[in-house]
C-alpha cells in the first residue's frame, strides 16, 4: 500500500514539474534566419529578431524610404527597385507596439526580382522585434529590377503599429 502511494505521489510530482517547464516558455516569435537562392546569382535573406531602433542605412547611390503606419488590422507596402539603383535591396519592418500591449504581427514578403515572384512563408514579429528582407546579387555590376511586397497583419488585435524601412544600393 506505501509503495502505490509513494509512486503516485511521485508520478503526480513528475508530471508538475514538467508542467512547470512547459508554462515557462514564452509564447510568440523566435529570433530565425533564412536564406533563400532566388537563381541568377540573387539570394533573399529573411531574419526575425529582437532589436532596436538603428534603422537601414539610407542609400547614398540608390533609392531609399522610410515611414510609420499602423495596420489595421492589416497593410501591404510595396517597394520598387530598378537595376540602376544597386544590387542589394533591404526592407524593414519594425512591430513598434509596447511589450505590455503584447500585439504581435505577421509579416508576409514576397519578392519579385529580374521578372520572377517568390512568395515566403509568414513570419510573427513581436513587440519590440523587426522582420526584414535583404536581396543581394553577386554581381558587382548588375543591379536588381523588381520589387517587394510586405504584408503586416496585427494578430489577436485590431491594429498594431509599425515602421517600413527599404533601401537599395550597390554592394
Amino acid at each position: 500500500m506505501f509503495k502505490k502511494l509513494a509512486s503516485m505521489m511521485l508520478a503526480a510530482a513528475m508530471c508538475l514539474a514538467l508542467g512547470v517547464s512547459a508554462f515557462a516558455a514564452v509564447p510568440g516569435a523566435k529570433a530565425l534566419r533564412e536564406v533563400y537562392d532566388l537563381g541568377n546569382g540573387v539570394t533573399a535573406v529573411i531574419v526575425v529578431e529582437k532589436a532596436g531602433h538603428a534603422l537601414a542605412p539610407t542609400a547614398v547611390n540608390g533609392n531609399s524610404m522610410t515611414f510609420s503606419d499602423v495596420a489595421s488590422p492589416r497593410k501591404t507596402q510595396h517597394y520598387n527597385f530598378l537595376e540602376a539603383y544597386g544590387n542589394s535591396c533591404d526592407l524593414r519592418v519594425w512591430n513598434d507596439a509596447s511589450e505590455s500591449e503584447g500585439t504581435q504581427m505577421e509579416v508576409t514578403f514576397q519578392a519579385t526580382v529580374n521578372g520572377e515572384t517568390v512568395s515566403f512563408s509568414p513570419v510573427l514579429v513581436d513587440p519590440q522585434w523587426r522582420a526584414y528582407i535583404q536581396l543581394n546579387s553577386n554581381q558587382a555590376d548588375k543591379g536588381i529590377n523588381g520589387g517587394v511586397d510586405v504584408t503586416i497583419e496585427a494578430v489577436d488585435a485590431p491594429s498594431v503599429p509599425y515602421t517600413f524601412v527599404a533601401s537599395q544600393d550597390w554592394l
